[in-house]
């Protein structure tokens, strides 16, 4: 009898995961919102309808495990799955989840470990009654100043950025989210010279598999280009065997059971410092699909059944462009695939500035780079326009 899995969510992360799970013989429930939403026309089994305590409930007692596709689960949401004993059957763990599910608590646990990470100010730490109260609890961040929204902040939402004498500024933003209840905090602006992510998956029994650490480019702080080297050389091998170390350490402190992600800063001044913990699969690890031997998605699934990890061994070179939305979009229709560069469809309905639409992969020999580079540049680039006309 074939492991009954549900997935909460059913947005495209869910669509990929219930398509690397087919490849695994399982046939997992998707609990959707909405019967057009993308996982559900891949899925053999939909359940639609509001998120309350009692549904998820439901959902827990009708299978042996569910996992998720973002971590935006509240407490609330799932009370009655506690209260009945079946919070268990979540993975990754909610005890795990508890410790990194919020920006601020990965930054408090990142500070606890003695992660590298920018230089960071609790709401506490910060006097903002008067002008000169603000300059003075800033005095030392001297490279900029971001303001992050702790909770539900994601592809740039909940960022802002400003300049160490834009106090003015700084004081009404703090002010605002005050009075909105929106719980935040401050770090210093890092002045780095790549955005980069390691995508790792570590199993129930310990087994730790990862893909190569990539180089991600973002507009507006969503990703846009992930540039990918099979086997990294150089500065970043140095990088990359200091990523795995932080994020094998971090899945061992957490017992972390599933796939991730690491978001990082390279600054030459600072080092390798850690952004963000992605507790979930990642957009950064969309290569994955059809230029690494498994999948983040297969590996996924094979972490919380506690089967052998795929390998994760990656072509030469990589690179994946989402399809964003732009504010003059107009048309959801998907572009079509090239001779290398394969498109990725999610299949949602309204096209929106910032939003991921899909995207595009290339993978090949290193010789090809700029080659592949340009041909996936070239579908983008002709689906903004036809997508805006």
């Amino acid at each position: 009898m074939k492991t009954r899995i549900a997935i909460l969510g059913a947005g495209q992360l869910a669509k990929y995961l219930v398509l690397a799970a087919k490849k695994l013989g399982l046939s997992p429930t998707v609990i959707a919102t909405f019967s057009f939403d993308p996982a559900c026309e891949v899925s053999d089994e939909v359940r639609l309808g509001e998120w309350t305590p009692d549904s998820l409930l439901q959902v827990f007692q009708d299978h042996e495990i569910v996992t998720f596709e973002n971590e935006w689960i509240s407490e609330h949401l799932l009370s009655k799955v506690k209260a009945a004993g079946l919070i268990n059957k979540l993975l990754p763990s909610f005890e795990s989840m508890k410790k990194v599910r919020t920006k601020w608590d990965q930054k408090q646990f990142f500070i606890g470990q003695n992660y590298a990470t920018a230089k960071t100010l609790a709401p506490s730490e910060i006097n903002f009654s008067t002008i000169s109260a603000l300059q003075k609890s800033l005095q030392t961040f001297t490279q900029g100043i971001v303001i992050k929204e702790s909770e539900l902040a994601y592809d740039g939402k909940g960022v802002f950025v400003f300049e160490s004498q834009d106090t003015e500024k700084i004081k009404t933003k703090l002010e605002s989210l005050t009075q909105q209840n929106i719980p935040w905090y401050l770090e210093e602006k890092v002045l780095f010279k790549q955005e980069l992510a390691l995508v790792f998956s570590r199993s129930k029994n310990g087994e730790f598999a990862h893909f190569p650490l990539v180089e991600f480019q973002s507009e507006k702080g969503i990703c846009s280009m992930v540039l990918v080297q099979g086997e990294n050389s150089g500065v970043m091998a140095e990088l990359e065997n200091k990523a795995v170390i932080i994020a094998k350490d971090l899945c061992e402190k957490i017992e972390w059971c599933g796939t991730a992600a690491l978001e990082f800063f390279y600054s030459e001044q600072q080092g390798l410092l850690i952004n963000e913990f992605a507790p979930r699969v990642h957009n950064s690890g969309h290569f994955t699909l059809t230029a690494s031997e498994s999948s983040q998605f297969e590996n996924h699934f094979r972490a919380i059944l506690n089967l052998p990890l795929g390998r994760c061994t990656t072509a030469s070179f990589a690179v994946m462009k989402n399809l964003l939305g732009s504010k003059d979009s107009k048309v959801a229709q998907a572009p079509k695939s090239t001779t290398h560069a394969e498109v990725f469809w999610y299949g949602k309905r309204e096209i929106r500035e910032g939003r991921k639409m899909g995207h595009v992969t290339a993978h090949g020999s290193i010789q090809c780079r700029d080659n592949l580079i340009e041909e996936v540049t070239q579908v983008v680039r002709k689906w903004q326009i036809k997508s805006s006309e």
